[in-house]
């Protein structure tokens, strides 16, 4: 058994979109709103509904009337983001938060899944082939973007094949009690 960790969580997704958002309404309007703390705290409620809405949906809408204001009255952020957006922008952040070691895999998401996979695996001396599956337990791997980056991990190591029958999401009281007992492996 072996656990994965990399600085890829759900606050990271939060984070590229607080950017992403706050970068347009800048751009849209002259006013910073990542330097408010109030407006920036709004980003982030946001930005976690985002999340998770894009776990379901394709789409997702940050809807903040009364974000600031200036001498010309108050502003309002409305903007979309699909979820390919967000897969672009944590595609892109990758290799800014100096997660890969090579480009062997490619230099997206799933190239840093395959470098921890294998990380793993050398520490516990075993191969692909030794996988019975890849178990994703709760928290951000609920997210698409990430269940899509190991399935393209685990299909680089084994075969789409391969991929496709031992990719398992893991979601309720079990998620909780796996993430539990990986909490445990991982203090040993």
């Amino acid at each position: 058994l072996a656990t994965t960790s990399a600085a890829l969580g759900g606050e990271t997704l939060q984070n590229l979109l607080v950017s992403h958002l706050g970068s347009k309404f800048l751009k849209s309007t002259s006013l910073d709103v990542t330097a408010d703390p109030m407006a920036l705290q709004r980003l982030h409620d946001a930005a976690a509904q985002m999340v998770a809405e894009l776990s379901n949906k394709t789409r997702a809408d940050a809807d903040l009337p009364y974000i600031t204001a200036d001498a010309g009255g108050p502003k309002h952020l409305l903007e979309t983001v699909s979820r390919q957006v967000l897969e672009q922008m944590l595609d892109e952040a990758v290799g800014s938060l100096g997660l890969l070691k090579d480009a062997a895999f490619g230099t997206d998401a799933a190239a840093v899944v395959v470098n921890h996979l294998m990380d793993n695996l050398t520490a516990a001396k075993l191969t692909p082939a030794d996988l019975g599956a890849v178990v994703l337990a709760g928290g951000a791997s609920r997210a698409p973007v990430y269940a899509g980056a190991v399935r393209r991990a685990v299909n680089l190591l084994g075969g789409e094949d391969w991929g496709n029958k031992t990719l398992r999401v893991v979601e309720g009281e079990l998620a909780d009690e796996l993430n539990v007992q990986g909490a445990a492996l991982s203090l040993k």
